[in-house]
């Protein structure tokens, strides 16, 4: 779902989105990040992007490696969908806002494996 807001400070689009679990098939992922890179490209260069979601992903601490995409607070260990993920924000130029700034595990992740604590 999105939509496109007209503000004192210029348009912005909000995206709201739920990803394809781990345990999905690949082309259902695969169908998902292509519907979302379609919606992406037909937003202009100049209006601003918000994308709220669950994109049932890990993305990982290796802010070196994903530099403007991750901060110094990502949280665990990247898994496929947190791959997907840094790639798409990568070309599109995004950030995930929440690992530039240091804050409770709780605040940042939204569900943790019971034996990973």
């Amino acid at each position: 779902m999105s939509i496109r807001m007209s503000t004192r400070a210029g348009y912005i689009t909000v995206i709201f989105v739920y990803a394809p679990t781990l345990l999905a098939f690949d082309e259902d992922k695969d169908e998902f990040y292509q519907q979302l890179s379609d919606l992406l490209s037909s937003i202009p260069a100049d209006h601003d992007i918000a994308l709220l979601e669950d994109f049932n992903a890990r993305i990982g601490a290796d802010a070196d490696s994903w530099t403007s995409v991750i901060g110094r607070f990502g949280v665990g260990k990247i898994n496929e969908n947190g791959q997907r993920l840094l790639e798409l924000c990568s070309f599109f130029n995004l950030s995930v806002a929440s690992s530039f700034f240091k804050g409770s595990l709780r605040s940042k992740v939204t569900w943790m494996h019971p034996r990973s604590r």
